[in-house]
């Protein structure tokens, strides 16, 4: 639910600790999901990143 909410600060169900990527692939079935998760914890590291910007033209290299 979290994930297709694009939250990627998952906590532990039981303990409310933060979960470890690696721990959430291990739990989640479905690969899609997961890739899901991974271009969401990338767009969150990459919006905080003042170095970066977002390049509006389409095939920008």
């Amino acid at each position: 639910m979290e994930i297709s909410e694009s939250r990627v600060g998952i906590a532990c169900p039981e303990c409310s600790e933060p979960m470890h990527p690696n721990d959430i692939r291990m739990i989640l079935n479905d690969k899609t999901q997961y890739e899901k998760y991974e271009d969401f914890m990338v767009r969150r590291v990459l919006a905080v990143d003042p170095d970066t910007r977002w390049c509006p033209a389409p095939d920008c290299r």
